[in-house]
């Protein structure tokens, strides 16, 4: 799989990932060496290797491809390149991506980062995600921006010695900073937050618990159907007469759709005697600043 960064760079670090994953660390390779200097875990030399042809001209290799194999590669380097695809053997498609990386991401060259979970804001006020790159202490930490179907995009970078941020296009102060408390510990911070005013709020339904269930079971599920979400992130949750509860309650990661929106469910278990007594269960969600909620309870379903 070949990228062009289309201009000289030392090395590259090329990056798997799967959907509803965070990134993971294949392997880097200078274009002075022979063969790759470090590997994520997971990732060896028996089948996956990286080669130049020139500064701008790299090559990861996966030998023996596997079904497990299937993801969006990314080439880390300092300049926004371009997107390609490759189809592997037996026709399992590998789509290749030289750019960099998923959502408000902070990456840190070769290392395991942890970050801030979801975070929700009104519009105008200030967001605030917060990012560890662990032993890590004398590289920047570089945020990256990407939205549903979109590229990935250069955000900033910043590191705890320097005196300034260094933007990526279309980026730049007061709107987006960076500061931090440690030398491995930074934030991204962005200022006046805005939403897509044509973002349609997320439909909810709720399926009522099964009659098996009803009929045998001293438990019952509640399914929330979540659909037409204009991100991959929800902030969900579940209310019982009015007040939030968090036990017996699941909620599984999202799925894109063909129409390129996205689609979740969460589940709230409870004792079938609380489904009795005819309580008012509500699933509300939250996608981009628009909240969506959806309510149940016993006495509104038919037998």
């Amino acid at each position: 799989m070949d990228c062009n960064v289309e201009k000289d760079e030392n090395y590259v670090s090329w990056y798997k990932q799967t959907p509803n994953s965070a990134p993971q660390f294949v392997l880097r390779f200078y274009y002075s060496h022979s063969s790759p200097d470090y590997y994520g875990d997971g990732f060896t030399s028996s089948r996956f290797t990286s080669t130049a042809q020139a500064k701008i001209d790299y090559r990861l290799i996966i030998n023996n491809v596997d079904v497990g194999d299937s993801a969006v590669y990314y080439s880390l380097f300092y300049s926004t390149a371009h997107l390609y695809t490759s189809h592997g053997p037996n026709h399992k498609m590998i789509t290749i991506s030289c750019a960099f990386f998923t959502l408000l991401t902070c990456v840190s060259g070769v290392t395991v980062v942890t970050q801030s979970p979801l975070i929700t804001v009104n519009k105008g006020q200030t967001a605030t995600l917060d990012c560890n790159l662990g032993t890590v202490t004398d590289r920047s930490a570089r945020w990256y921006k990407q939205t549903p179907g979109g590229v990935p995009q250069h955000v900033l970078r910043f590191r705890h010695d320097w005196s300034s941020v260094y933007y990526g296009s279309g980026f730049s102060a007061p709107k987006f900073t960076s500061t931090h408390s440690s030398k491995s510990d930074y934030s991204l911070i962005i200022n006046n937050v805005d939403v897509d005013a044509d973002v349609a709020p997320p439909v909810l339904n709720i399926l009522r618990p099964s009659r098996e269930e009803l009929i045998s079971s001293s438990k019952v599920t509640l399914v929330c159907l979540i659909d037409h979400m204009s991100a991959a992130f929800a902030d969900v949750r579940w209310l019982v007469n009015g007040n939030s509860v968090t036990e017996g309650v699941f909620t599984g990661s999202a799925e894109q759709q063909p129409d390129k929106k996205f689609r979740m469910s969460s589940y709230l278990t409870i004792e079938s005697s609380e489904w009795d007594k005819d309580k008012d269960l509500t699933c509300e969600a939250s996608v981009a600043s628009k909240t969506t909620r959806t309510n149940i309870k016993k006495s509104d379903c038919s037998d």
